[in-house]
This record gives structure tokens, sequence and C-alpha cells, in this order.
């Protein structure tokens, strides 16, 4: 299909979400990055009242954060499943691919129009071809960690990308797909062999793995050190907040991610090195908290996740309003120590 209508407005709002992204993690722009909604969109009403939320609270803290709104349209299976709204927009396993690539594409133009910056998850380049020229940041996720076609693609985008590392939490593993994505790639798609740039805005997000969460110091600190190692350009971590971050015993429990999220700040404000090179979250949020069975795509509770559990809108703000104030103070104590220093002695 692959068919655009997009604008020259419409165009300029997305290359200026890219070019503020690229800010964020080349250091230029000291904004956190949040990527936040749903784990994915299954209604598309429901995601643009999200959208509309998102939009209000990038406003509200334009200056200290920069959101990106989760707009995943597929649901990548570890066995089986439901597999998006792409693939299946009627949620009956009817596989209308066409019309779940209209719906999607016509939600991507939507959320455009609100000058909301939209990222997505990249499982299939052949799909993604559909939409990806609405998104302003990408990511991989751990299950396509180390497929060579989907480091090529990605290698070939001209907007910032998450690399997840594998689900069995390989930091090493991790920071070569990072540096591989980096790279310039010959990519054979359609018949054709192309020559990628490299994606030199490229961050490893840690999710987690089987044994739990990879939210702290001494891995977050691996992280740092493995890319390092590879001499990559911009050695930037972002944190994902759910997924293997959230479990316990075993079990997933999304309720985990403001915890994950006040823990993480703690570790960045007194870890310089931690609050260089982390550069961002990621959060699973819907209108309303929790996951649902899809059954047979009847009767769902209006606003619940179908997928992975997700907080609430309203737990989302407190997320946001707690970032934008560890921005604040980190700017207010550089102010004052620039002040500090210009105070010539008599």
């Amino acid at each position: 299909m692959q068919k655009y209508n997009l604008t020259k407005k419409q165009k300029m709002m997305i290359q200026n979400h890219r070019k503020e992204i690229q800010d964020i993690l080349s250091g230029k722009d000291n904004r956190l990055l949040i990527i936040t909604g749903p784990c994915s969109i299954h209604d598309t009403n429901q995601a643009m009242q999200i959208a509309q939320n998102l939009k209000l609270e990038q406003e509200k803290y334009k200056d200290t954060l920069k959101i990106v709104m989760r707009t995943y349209y597929d649901k990548p299976r570890t066995v089986t499943g439901w597999e998006g709204l792409a693939y299946d927009p009627n949620l009956d396993s009817s596989y209308d691919v066409e019309k779940g690539i209209k719906l999607t594409q016509k939600l991507m133009e939507d959320i455009t129009d609100l000058d909301l910056a939209i990222g997505f998850e990249i499982e299939n380049p052949d799909m993604a071809d559909n939409f990806i020229q609405y998104a302003s940041w990408v990511a991989m996720g751990a299950r396509n960690s180390e497929s060579q076609t989907n480091r090529k693609y990605l290698s070939g985008l001209h907007m910032p990308v998450g690399a997840k590392h594998r689900r069995d939490g390989c930091l090493t593993s991790g920071a070569q797909t990072v540096h591989s994505i980096n790279n310039p790639h010959k990519l054979y798609r359609n018949n054709q062999l192309t020559q990628t740039h490299g994606n030199q805005f490229t961050s490893m997000v840690l999710r987690g793995h089987a044994n739990g969460s990879n939210l702290t110091e001494p891995e977050m600190l691996t992280g740092i050190k493995q890319m390092l190692k590879l001499t990559i350009p911009n050695t930037n971590l972002i944190c994902d907040l759910s997924h293997d971050n959230c479990l316990i015993d075993g079990k997933k429990d999304y309720n985990l991610q403001p915890q994950n999220f006040d823990q993480t700040l703690k570790l960045m404000k007194n870890n310089s090195l931690l609050e260089q090179h982390i550069k961002g979250f990621m959060i699973e949020s819907n209108i309303n908290s929790g996951n649902q069975s899809i059954g047979n795509g009847e009767n769902l509770e209006y606003g619940i996740s179908i997928t992975d559990g997700c907080i609430s809108l309203e737990q989302n703000s407190k997320i946001l309003q707690s970032a934008h104030n560890y921005i604040t103070q980190k700017n207010n104590l550089n102010q004052n120590l620039q002040s500090n220093s210009n105070i010539k002695v008599a």
C-alpha cells in the first residue's frame, strides 16, 4: 500500500520532532525523552483521546520533556496471540490487513495534525514501510535484536532508534545491536540492493530480563561500558519502565512502573555518569489502568489494554510531573553553579 498524503506542514512537524529528539540524544537539548502510550493500539477513537491528553502534557512541559506517543500498530508475540491493529483490526482473526493499514495511517495522520511525535516498534520492515513517514522515533524489539534484516533497515532510517537488548538481558549483544545500526550496510529488499547511511542516533533500551530488572546501577553502567568499548557516538540509555523490569516472581506487574521511575531518578541524581547517559524513559499507559482478555473482541471495557497491562493516564501524568521537577531542579542547580563561577573575587 505505502500511500502517504502528507502535507508540507505535516512533513515539517515530523522533521522538527525528529530533530528535537536527535538533539536530546546528542546532548544539545537537556530535556528528557518520554515515550508513552498503550502497549498496543486496538481502538483508534481511544487512541486519539490518549493523543489529545499527551498533547496537553507536551504543551505543559515543553521546556523540560519531549513526549512521543506509543502508536504501536502490531504486537510481536512470544508464541501466538492477537497481532495488532494493522494486521487484525476487527479483533476476530479475520486479518483484514488492508483495512488495518488504512485505519493505522489515518490515526497517525490525525496524531500528526496535533503536532505530537509518534513512535512505534518495527517488527516487519515490509509492514513498517506503510507508516515510517509518520514516525519521529522507532524501536527495535527484544525478539528482533539480532535480526540482520531489521538492523540494516533501521540503519537506513532518518529518525532516532531505540534498540532493545535480547530477552535474556545480554548487554554485550545490546551494544552490538546499537553498533550495527550505527554503521552503513548493503540492504537487499524488494528485489533491490541499496546502501544505508548508518543511524548514529540509536540508543540502547533497557527492558529487563527473566531474572528481573536491569534498572540497577551495575547493569546500567555495564550497558554504557559495553557501548563505549565499541566507540559508539551516542552512548545513551533509555529505561523501559515496563516489560521484564516489572517482573515479580516471574510475573509482570505494570503497577511497578512509577516505582521503577522513582528509583532510576534517584540513581541518576547520585551518579553523574548515569545522569549523563540516561536520556529517556518508556512507559506503557492507557486511558485506564490494567489489561483485559481480548476474547472474541466484543464487550471490551473502555480504555483498557488488550495486551500488556498499562498504568492510567492519571498515573502517567504523575510520572511526567516528577520528570519535569527533576529537569527543573537540575537546570536551577546548573544555573546557580554557573552564576557562582562568574562571581569575581575582589
